[in-house]
């Protein structure tokens, strides 16, 4: 049911086509070139109806919980052959509603049954993917549908429609005051950096920043992804996390959140002692993430991208920060590094420092799948310039790494 469109993208030949052995890879694969180019191009991932469609599921829900932004098509029987209203199962052989399915986990699911909307949900499809918090998006297309020829003026059209981009949400002006005299009373500030914040082009200029200012951070499982390893940097928090990372976020008194939610596997159980002795600051796109986990001082809904180039623009000053703070994380850091597994033929910890060692210098991604190895690449991993470590977090899908990497 995906046949007549597979063939016209093949007839075309502007587009690369990967064949993939199972939907499910094709989805992370999708994923994959989002992750790879950081959010600025996204792939379709194509599937038939019925088994096809829903072994999309996981991939698409990888894509929901991890922001990342990517198109899925659907075949679908022809329109004279959906089941409708009619008291059925199913009228056309692997006919799914799929829309159904997939609508709590994407940012827009749709079936197309009229092909002169079909361009419409093509690019206001394509437009909510990488908007906002970012995120997978769905169109099911009929069989009949498949096959209708559309004006070459009106495709030129929804593609310049699907390229308009909405404006990025930027803080109020009265919370970037509120922070600034938050930062001033900090004698014991601490940055942590999420997933939310890991795409930005503005990421590396914050961190350059919070360097030159002998400023810590942190970060989470996502945001571990980009970060670099430089001396203010203390690594990922959370129940799986670095000691280091979870000893500075329960001693700062101002714990300033970028783009995390901070579920339970970054805050632990009881959430309530989490930062236990800081005013915690959270920055989300996403108002609805904001206070939700984490009792939180001051709330900034506004895109990671956008609070860190006002955040830059104004230069908050720490004119009270212990001259201590910095060297007392430094040493819990250093008491942190030592080998966890002394008895293991294969020690996890010794692995990873040869791994970071042999790559040092060396442009490169890192693809990993799930279970103790991706705590421990978590642990263990030191990006530099130019690398780059990609985790399936919120889906923690098994089978991601191979296709993702692909």
């Amino acid at each position: 049911m995906i046949t007549h469109v597979l063939d016209s993208v093949a007839v075309l030949n502007a587009t690369r086509i990967v064949s993939m052995h199972h939907e499910q890879a094709a989805a992370f694969a999708a994923e994959g070139v989002a992750r790879a180019s950081l959010g600025s191009e996204i792939a379709v991932a194509l599937a038939t109806s019925g088994p096809g469609a829903t072994n999309l599921l996981t991939g698409v829900g990888s894509c929901w919980f991890d922001s990342i932004p990517a198109l899925f098509i659907t075949g679908q029987v022809n329109t004279s052959e959906l089941r409708g209203s009619r008291a059925i199962r199913q009228q056309g052989f692997q006919e799914l509603g799929i829309v159904e399915m997939a609508r709590p986990i994407t940012k827009y699911a749709v079936q197309v049954t009229d092909a002169a909307v079909l361009l419409d949900e093509l690019a206001k499809a394509i437009t909510l993917a990488r908007s906002g918090r970012c995120g997978p998006v769905l169109v099911d297309i009929p069989n009949d549908l498949q096959r209708v020829e559309l004006p070459e003026d009106a495709v030129a059209a929804a593609i310049r429609r699907a390229g308009a981009m909405p404006a990025a949400a930027s803080p109020a002006a009265a919370d970037l005051v509120a922070l600034d005299a938050l930062c001033g009373r900090a004698r014991r500030p601490l940055f942590c950096l999420g997933g939310g914040a890991r795409w930005t082009p503005e990421l590396q200029a914050l961190t350059a920043r919070l360097e030159s200012a002998g400023i810590p951070y942190v970060s989470t499982l996502m945001g571990h992804e980009r970060v670099r390893s430089m001396p203010c940097y203390f690594n990922m928090i959370g129940a799986y996390g670095n000691r280091e990372a979870n000893w500075a976020v329960q001693n700062c008194d101002l714990l300033v959140v970028v783009g995390a939610r901070l579920d339970v596997r970054q805050t632990g159980a009881d959430a309530k002692d989490f930062a236990r002795n800081a005013e915690v600051v959270q920055v989300d796109v996403d108002a609805g993430q904001v206070g939700n986990q984490v009792r939180c001082g001051l709330g900034i809904v506004a895109d990671a991208g956008e609070f860190i180039r006002a955040y830059l623009a104004r230069e908050p000053r720490f004119p009270k920060i212990d001259p201590g703070w910095l060297a007392l994380l430094q040493k819990q850091r250093a008491a942190a590094e030592f080998d966890e597994y002394p008895d293991w033929r294969i020690s996890p910890t010794l692995m990873f420092r040869a791994i970071n060692g042999a790559m040092r210098g060396q442009a490169i991604d890192y693809v990993c799948d799930v279970g103790n190895h991706q705590m421990w690449a978590a642990h263990g991993l030191r990006l530099g310039p130019d690398q780059a470590v990609h985790y399936s977090g919120g889906m923690g899908a098994m089978g991601f790494a191979l296709p993702a990497a692909i």
